[in-house]
């Protein structure tokens, strides 16, 4: 199982010109709570573009 309430870091590069939203954690899931189909969305656009990234860096070595 999955560690809760514990600090996590990452590092993201943009492979191109992004616009960052950034979120407290409460902002975050108030947000998810106004709606069911805004965290379906943001799973489906997370999926999207994990493809893209695989597709993109098919053979070479990419940690996830």
């Amino acid at each position: 199982a999955r560690a809760k309430n514990i600090t996590r870091t990452a590092d993201a590069v943009a492979v191109e010109q992004t616009v960052l939203l950034a979120l407290d954690k409460k902002d975050f899931y108030d947000v998810m709570q106004h709606s069911l189909m805004t965290e379906v969305e943001f799973n489906k656009l997370a999926e999207q573009r994990l493809g893209e990234l695989r597709s993109r860096t098919l053979g070479r070595a990419v940690k996830y």
